[in-house]
C-alpha cells in the first residue's frame, strides 16, 4: 500500500445529474486508478466536483510524476500508453492496457461532455466538463430531461 490521501471536495447542497451513473463510475474510478499508479508514497489525489458557467466540472488530480509533454496529444488513443513521464523524463515502468483513457473520454462524450488533461513534472489533472443541462434540480423533483 502507498499510503496516499484521496481528498474529496464536493458542494454541500447535493447535486443531482441525469447521466449514465454505471459509466460515469467506470470514467471517474478510472482515472483515481490511473492517479494512484503514477503517485508515489504518501502523495496525494484529489476528486472536486463543482458548479461552473453553463457545467458541472470534475477534477481528478494527483501531486505524481506526470505525463510527458508531448504524450498528452495522444493519451485519449485507443491502445495509447504513455512511456515517460514528466519529473525525470525516464520510460515510465508503469502501464496499463491502453484502453482506458480512450473509453473515459467516449463515455464522457456520450453524456454530451468533455475531458482534458494538464500535466506537469509536479503532477496531473484530469478535468470532466458536463454540461449544465444535465443537473436535476431538487426543488422541481426527478424527472426525465
Amino acid at each position: 500500500e502507498k499510503q496516499q490521501k484521496l481528498r474529496c471536495e464536493i458542494p454541500e447542497k447535493p447535486l443531482l445529474l441525469h447521466l449514465d451513473a454505471d459509466r460515469m463510475r467506470q470514467v471517474i474510478g478510472n482515472l483515481l486508478i490511473n492517479a494512484s499508479r503514477h503517485t508515489p508514497e504518501g502523495s496525494h489525489i484529489t476528486l472536486s466536483l463543482e458548479e461552473k458557467a453553463g457545467e458541472v466540472l470534475v477534477t481528478i488530480a494527483d501531486d505524481g510524476e506526470g505525463i510527458a509533454k508531448e504524450e498528452l496529444p495522444h493519451i485519449f488513443d485507443k491502445f495509447y500508453r504513455s512511456s515517460r513521464n514528466a519529473a525525470s523524463g525516464e520510460n515510465s515502468s508503469v502501464g496499463g492496457s491502453g484502453i482506458g483513457l480512450a473509453l473515459a473520454k467516449q463515455y464522457v462524450e456520450i453524456q454530451k461532455g468533455t475531458i482534458s488533461v494538464t500535466s506537469s513534472a509536479e503532477g496531473t489533472s484530469f478535468f470532466i466538463h458536463l454540461p449544465d443541462s444535465l443537473k436535476i434540480y431538487i426543488d422541481q423533483g426527478i424527472k426525465s430531461i
